[in-house]
């Protein structure tokens, strides 16, 4: 089939596609759209639809009625482009410090890294829980999102923001479901400098959107920076290349992945057929309790910014996942935790604050 689909910030390879179930709009281009050459997205979805769902948002008037009895947004209605991506890393806006905090005003004022990642550190690895889950008919889950939308490496204010995304019926490609309702919480960046589709703010990606969205598929595409093989070698029993494989945009596949992610590559059914998705229309909306539990931000946690404990330095290394620091070593050989050990060594570290300064 001549449809070549070129992922935003995940692919490296596309998965094989089937025939389109949904018909698009204009059903006289149903079987030309179908064939045609998608290895330039922006230019073939062009041909069909102009800059209608790229430039603006491609919701009819039917569709705008309906939302604003469904959805309560507190920004209208904009263009986006979407893809998939999965690669097992640390979720940006958890490591980079001012992100973090946008994240904690925005939506997330308690911030448990063991509930993002597969330990009690912001660097490390993701866990399932930023994949799609379905509630009461609804489907949620995380982004990556382009700098246009306010995450980026200075105070990335997006971080934390969340938004509803629906497929606009006046043009649209990726075979995005009609009845899908989807809502994604910010927590990751994808930045223009490393993935052409999503824009630095007031650019144009290469999919010909001023925004994009990267939505977190277990099977979505390791992109530039693949951590899965490692992040579930122990637990998994196959070797790094099998392992390797069955991430590589598997999203048609998903038996192939671990059994704990298989889930939610499969809801992924529910939001589209295709991993890349051009004439979608989002909207800023409050974060829904359904997924700001899902990450317990609104449980209580006194030691949610502190530096680790010992005990937390021995599930980092029970896990195995990743290295120590050098500091987080030395306090773990100390029997101590960072701060403790830290306080028990001052000279050591002024010493180290000295040479900095010089």
């Amino acid at each position: 089939m001549a449809l070549l689909l070129v992922l935003g910030c995940a692919a490296e390879e596309g998965p094989k596609v089937k025939k389109v179930e949904e018909v698009p709009a204009k059903k006289l281009n149903v079987q030309a759209m179908t064939h045609a050459d998608w290895s330039n997205p922006k230019r073939t979805f062009m041909k069909f639809f102009g800059t209608k769902g790229l430039t603006s948002h491609s919701l009819s008037d039917a569709q705008l009625a309906q939302l604003a009895k469904q959805v309560q947004n507190k920004t209208e209605w904009k263009p986006v482009s979407m893809s998939t991506y999965w690669d097992c890393s640390y979720q940006y806006c958890l490591k980079h410090k001012p992100g973090r905090e946008a994240m904690r005003k925005n939506s997330c004022p308690n911030i448990h890294n063991e509930m993002w990642h597969r330990g009690p550190r912001s660097i490390d690895h993701a866990s399932e829980s930023i994949g799609l889950f379905e509630h009461e008919g609804g489907l949620f889950g995380t982004v990556a999102a382009s700098g246009s939308l306010g995450v980026d490496e200075n105070d990335a204010l997006g971080c934390g923001k969340c938004y509803a995304i629906r497929r606009g019926d006046e043009a649209n490609f990726g075979g995005f479901r009609s009845n899908a309702k989807l809502t994604v919480m910010v927590s990751n960046w994808c930045p223009a400098s490393r993935d052409a589709p999503c824009p630095a703010a007031g650019k144009i990606g290469s999919f010909g959107t001023p925004f994009h969205f990267d939505l977190a598929v277990p099977g979505g595409g390791q992109g530039t920076m693949p951590t899965c093989a490692n992040t579930y070698a122990k637990e998994d029993g196959r070797n790094l290349k099998e392992l390797k494989e069955a991430f590589n945009n598997t999203l048609e596949q998903c038996h192939q992945l671990p059994k704990s992610l298989r889930q939610s590559c499969t809801l992924y059914r529910k939001v589209a057929q295709y991993p890349l998705n051009l004439g979608l229309a989002f909207a800023e909306v409050e974060c829904p309790a359904v997924l700001s539990a899902r990450f317990g931000c609104r449980k209580t946690c006194d030691d949610c910014e502190d530096e680790l404990s010992y005990a937390k330095l021995q599930q980092v290394v029970k896990r195995g996942e990743g290295k120590l620091s050098k500091l987080e070593q030395a306090a773990f050989d100390a029997k101590k935790g960072v701060a403790e050990y830290k306080a028990a060594n001052p000279q050591s570290f002024r010493q180290k604050l000295k040479l900095q300064k010089k």
